[in-house]
């Protein structure tokens, strides 16, 4: 990756395993998107799922790329599907694409509903990573900075509410209008006549940082995010810079600020 100047340079950030460790409120709201699909009993707590089925949900978390693919992991346990790696979830995903739909509409909703009525609760199986709220709220040029998510909006302004973060609205974007994050930063390129080596795009998905290369901006995939170590490896073998969490301060932090976990 180039060497980075906030003044001057673009920096475009995932949310869910970037800035937000939310593991713990997606495993829930598809478990109980997935029981409301089928007209069984929610849980309230993250400790109520079943310690197997939250040690096979996580491992199969390094796959999915939208948030409806939560209900479809809840699926996928439900039909006793052997998911080992990335070709085999996509495979599954095919096979039942369609549900798509239907598990979508279950897990906003049940967002919503948790979001809403337990907000404390839903705020606190949401949290920052270490460093990144002092990152975010201190960060010197707001104008370069961005989040591109495959969260819906809602959710994000609530998450940076709850930890007193401001950015920029406009520069919070989501791929809900059917836009591809590639589609976006290609959009903000051309809208901020910006040139390629001065954008940074930091995601946790090796498929979506490979989808976005070809735009010819600097990727990187962060290693504290919802990766394993064979696509921290295939990240390497594709040229892609692997960060860990120290690292990406390193790099992007304002030098006249020290990071407070």
């Amino acid at each position: 990756m180039s060497r980075f100047d906030a003044q001057h340079h673009i920096l475009a950030l995932d949310f869910d395993g970037v800035v937000v460790d939310s593991i713990k409120e997606c495993l829930v709201s598809g478990y109980n998107a997935y029981a409301n699909y089928r007209g069984q009993k929610n849980i309230e707590r993250y400790e109520q799922l079943e310690a197997g089925w939250a040690t096979q949900a996580r491992q199969m978390r390094n796959y999915i790329r939208n948030g409806e693919d939560y209900v479809f992991i809840a699926h996928a346990l439900a039909q006793g599907a052997p998911v080992q790696q990335q070709k085999d979830f996509d495979d599954f995903l095919a096979r039942h694409q369609q549900l798509r739909a239907s598990f979508f509409e279950h897990m906003v909703n049940q967002r919503l509903d948790f979001s809403a009525a337990h907000a404390e609760a839903w705020t606190a199986v949401n949290p920052l990573y270490a460093g990144m709220r002092d990152f975010l709220q201190h960060y010197p040029n707001k104008e370069n900075l961005y989040i591109i998510t495959t969260k819906k909006l809602v959710f994000v302004h609530k998450i940076l509410a709850a930890n007193n973060i401001s950015l920029i609205d406009a520069n919070v974007r989501d791929t809900a209008g059917g836009e591809s994050k590639r589609q976006i930063i290609e959009e903000i390129l051309q809208k901020r006549h910006a040139a390629p080596e001065t954008f940074h795009f930091i995601d946790d998905q090796i498929d979506t940082l490979m989808q976005v290369q070809p735009t010819d901006v600097n990727v990187a995939l962060a290693a504290w995010g919802y990766n394993n170590e064979q696509q921290i490896e295939k990240a390497q073998t594709e040229g892609i810079a692997v960060l860990e969490l120290q690292g990406f301060f390193v790099k992007f932090a304002d030098r006249n600020h020290r990071i407070s976990k």
